[in-house]
């Protein structure tokens, strides 16, 4: 065995196998293979598979998450943006809707009419009515009533019951706000009455002494009340004219509905508290 073994390397050598080198690396392979051990490298190999399996995964589940969530926000985005335009949209059409409602209440017509009157002493339309009733309010009371010019009170009573007697039977408007106005105006005049009823009532508590003018020096004295009325129904009248005939430009003092007066609840808590 041993001759045979003898010069083994060189009788190798001048065979095939002479360019073989037998390293430390196949060294470890035989001895593995001899073991029954798998190479690393397959261990290796798997690994790293399933490392790269793993990374695709999860790489692939945060792009699908990204992609729904921008998806998401883009969605939410366009929602809002629809809302916005929805409500924006509904708002202006309330706005023209509450243009168109509130030209609606400015909108009025003359209803005003001669009656049976064959020769009126006064304008029988609205637009002429108004400033000419204004202008006779500022002058003396007519010498053809008696006792004219005797009590500041009782004149404002008499000037007041000639509008009474115009306002209604000839004198008449329809329209939302102007309405609130007229009626304002023909609260004033019940108000004044209600005042001169008021000084007189020691005399005749039924109200017969109101015109009265012999018990005249007997009567209460003129209310501040009488005299506050007086010039709202001026200023309102005033409004008014303002509000028909100068198409809302010009000084005003501000209580007509008609024009949305600033001062329109000032008149009403005088005249309804």
């Amino acid at each position: 065995m041993e001759d045979k073994l003898r010069d083994l390397k060189e009788k190798m050598n001048s065979t095939l196998l002479k360019d073989l080198d037998f390293n430390e690396k196949r060294q470890r392979n035989v001895l593995r293979k001899i073991k029954g051990e798998e190479p690393p490298l397959l261990k290796f190999s798997l690994s790293r598979t399933w490392r790269f399996t793993l990374s695709t995964v999860l790489m692939t589940s945060l792009l699908f998450g990204l992609s729904m969530f921008v998806s998401d926000q883009l969605d939410h985005y366009d929602n809002s943006n629809t809302r916005r335009a929805e409500y924006i949209d509904q708002k202006e059409n309330t706005n023209k809707i509450d243009d168109i409602d509130e030209n609606k209440k400015k909108e009025w017509r003359d209803f005003s009419s001669v009656g049976n009157l064959e020769k009126p002493d006064f304008a029988t339309n609205v637009r002429e009515w108004v400033p000419q009733t204004l202008e006779r309010l500022e002058q003396p009371v007519p010498s053809k009533y008696p006792g004219a010019g005797l009590d500041e009170g009782y004149d404002i009573y008499l000037k007041s019951q000639m509008l009474r007697d115009m306002l209604g039977p000839y004198i008449r408007v329809e329209g939302e706000d102007l309405e609130k106005d007229f009626q304002n105006l023909q609260t004033l005049i019940s108000l004044i009455g209600h005042h001169q009823y008021v000084r007189t009532a020691r005399i005749d508590s039924y109200g017969n002494a109101k015109e009265k003018i012999e018990y005249m020096k007997e009567w209460e004295p003129t209310s501040e009340e009488t005299l506050k009325a007086f010039e709202y129904m001026k200023q309102l009248l005033h409004d008014i004219d303002v509000a028909i005939n100068k198409d809302g430009k010009g000084e005003r003092y501000g209580i007509s509905h008609q024009l949305d007066g600033k001062k329109v609840k000032e008149l009403e808590w005088f005249l309804y508290r």
